[in-house]
């Protein structure tokens, strides 16, 4: 069965701006995963990439209810699976202002509200060498069982000789 878009996204719950961010986010383009020229929210996805986000869904669900909750620093490490002092370090380099002397200024959990959890795991993860991989972004996040699929939708954007 073909998917838009549109479709996918209700049926992941998620919307589908948030679809398209998370793919770019992973490397993944999605209108080059698309068997028509359009360019929306009608254009329908390849069979292959249907399967991939059905086969995540459950990632994808997460990062979108997280992207839009209001959170905090504990919050965030309890999410990642992370000590909170490793996440207020990260956050107070690229936030001072949300801080006083290191100290999370809890009126501003709003400001959090659209900064994925899962970014700052990976920038987080990403400092330190022993968690390296090669495919980056998708396989620390969707696991190395996606290794196959991330690398057969890059190819196949990669050999079109029209993208760029």
């Amino acid at each position: 069965m073909e998917f838009t878009i549109e479709q996918i996204s209700k049926k992941l719950q998620i919307y589908d701006v948030i679809l398209i961010r998370i793919c770019a986010y992973l490397g993944v383009h999605v209108y080059d995963q698309t068997v028509d020229s359009n360019i929306g929210s009608k254009a329908v996805l390849k069979g292959a990439f249907v399967k991939f986000l059905e086969e995540n869904a459950s990632f994808f669900k997460r990062y979108h209810d997280d992207y839009y909750a209001t959170k905090d620093p504990e919050i965030i490490a309890a999410t990642i699976n992370r000590k909170k002092s490793v996440v207020n370090k990260y956050l107070v380099n690229l936030y001072p202002d949300y801080f006083s002397k290191e100290v999370f200024k809890p009126e501003c959990s709003k400001k959090l509200k659209y900064i994925s959890s899962f970014e700052i795991d990976f920038a987080i993860g990403n400092s330190s060498t022993l968690n390296r991989n090669p495919l980056g972004k998708s396989t620390w996040h969707l696991g190395m069982k996606q290794q196959m699929v991330i690398e057969r939708l890059n190819k196949q954007v990669s050999s079109n000789p029209w993208v760029k």
